[in-house]
């Protein structure tokens, strides 16, 4: 199941589907399916990839059927996102809650759009669909993450890091890092700020979305951005407030920053 069978069902030509499709770099469905892990990653600027990075095309995509392709790559996005984090949570799949989300997006994109001065822009009409046959593929790939290795997921992130290759192009000693030794950068770098605060929000991901579920919980409650946001705020104060067994999400923030601490110290 993708988007351009989804979409047969609303009567947009596919000419017009796959214009909206590149225009959106194929959606969060896509970026998530073919996402090195950890997957949940693609999702820390959410819903940037409707909004900010496509405001010079907000008038095409308000012309009528580009609207409804939009809001149908919008809508099949946010129902598989959310009907991941319901089957992984074991909370019943809520339809308010995909409209809410769904809603929440297209109100940024008026937001921007009229702080732009841009009149013409997408809006949310009546389109519904159900893309619950993404669902499967999302879940197949989250299976896959939890049965990695956690170290070797953040390992492999940093090493991939726009970060990483910045200390290539600047110092020799980085272009030597393999993927098992990429966190030795950060004991190496003088200017280690920038791994330093994307191993945080590896560290917070991985827990939350690999060795639990956290993640997806928040997202029933929250919504996918505010659960996101959520799920970064217990991170940053669970390590600090952890006690052994207390709970599943702090506990694994600890083991894997002890993990990092140690694999970092052996270098």
């Amino acid at each position: 199941m993708d988007y351009f069978k989804l979409i047969k069902k609303i009567s947009v030509s596919k000419e017009v589907a796959t214009k909206v499709y590149r225009i959106c770099n194929g959606g969060y469905f896509t970026r998530l399916y073919y996402a090195k892990p950890p997957m949940i990653v693609k999702l820390r600027y959410w819903p940037n990839g409707y909004t900010k990075k496509i405001i010079k095309d907000f008038p095409l995509l308000a012309r009528p059927r580009y609207n409804e392709a939009f809001e149908m790559l919008v809508f099949s996005d946010v129902f598989s996102i959310i009907g991941m984090s319901s089957s992984l949570s074991g909370e019943s799949l809520s339809m308010s809650l995909i409209e809410e989300e769904v809603n929440s997006v297209f109100s940024t994109i008026k937001e921007i759009a009229e702080d732009q001065g841009i009149s013409d822009y997408p809006t949310r009409t009546s389109v519904m669909i159900d893309a619950s046959g993404l669902i499967p593929d999302l879940l197949a790939k989250r299976n896959e993450e939890k049965e990695m290795n956690y170290l070797q997921i953040i390992s492999d992130a940093i090493y991939d890091s726009d970060a990483m290759q910045k200390l290539r192009e600047k110092y020799p000693w980085a272009k030597n890092l393999s993927r098992e030794t990429s966190l030795k950068a950060i004991s190496l770098s003088k200017e280690p700020d920038n791994l330093l605060s994307l191993l945080d929000f590896l560290t917070v991901v991985v827990a939350g979305s690999v060795a639990t579920n956290e993640f997806d919980k928040l997202v029933m409650k929250y919504g996918i951005r505010n659960g996101l946001k959520m799920l970064i705020k217990e991170g940053h104060s669970a390590v600090m407030n952890v006690k052994d067994g207390s709970d599943d999400f702090a506990e694994a923030m600890r083991k894997i920053k002890d993990e990092i601490n140690s694999q970092i110290n052996y270098f």
